[in-house]
């Protein structure tokens, strides 16, 4: 008998891959093999929790901030109350805590215990926008839109069919 079995933990990447050969055998198979698989489940998908709650210098708790590993694809955003909940692997990150109107800040950690918590405050930035001078005139893309519209016709029979796969995000308010 042949037994493979894999697992990959979603919180983080982790996998285990192994393949057991036996000959079949009741006791294996009824009390053996199941509590080897609960004893992997629990190893694999015991993942180090980073907390906090990120707050203003005034102490108001500051919502939707991302938070991400730096260097990485992997954070989250606080949620309206300005708290946040990383998965980590154990070891040393460093934390970006950033949002627009605020000053980004990176924080070192070392993860060894299963929950670590990190509470931030973040200080308001202001910026300085340099002059901005508007004038009067054409938009420059109706020249371009005239040329296309006055060949339209020689476009329209260039191509016989179309088609295209197509992915919209949007959101909907009904009242």
């Amino acid at each position: 008998m042949i037994v493979t079995y894999s697992l990959r933990c979603s919180s983080y990447t982790k996998r285990i891959h192994f393949t057991i050969s036996l000959a079949p055998n009741r006791f294996l198979m009824k009390q053996l093999l199941p509590s080897l698989f609960f004893l992997l489940n629990v190893l694999v998908t015991h993942a180090t929790v980073l907390t906090g709650i990120i707050t203003e210098t005034n102490g108001k708790q500051l919502p939707f901030v991302n938070v991400f590993i730096k260097g990485s694809t992997t954070g989250t955003s606080a949620n309206s109350e300005g708290k946040y909940a990383l998965d980590l692997t154990p070891g040393a990150h460093t934390i970006v805590f950033k949002i627009i109107g605020y000053r980004q800040i990176e924080k070192q950690v070392v993860i060894a215990a299963a929950t670590y918590t990190l509470n931030v405050i973040m200080q308001t930035e202001q910026y300085e926008l340099k002059e901005a001078t508007v004038t009067a005139g054409e938009d420059p893309a109706n020249p371009i839109i005239r040329k296309a519209m006055a060949r339209r016709k020689f476009y329209l029979n260039q191509i016989k069919e179309y088609s295209a796969d197509m992915y919209i995000k949007g959101w909907q308010r009904i009242t």
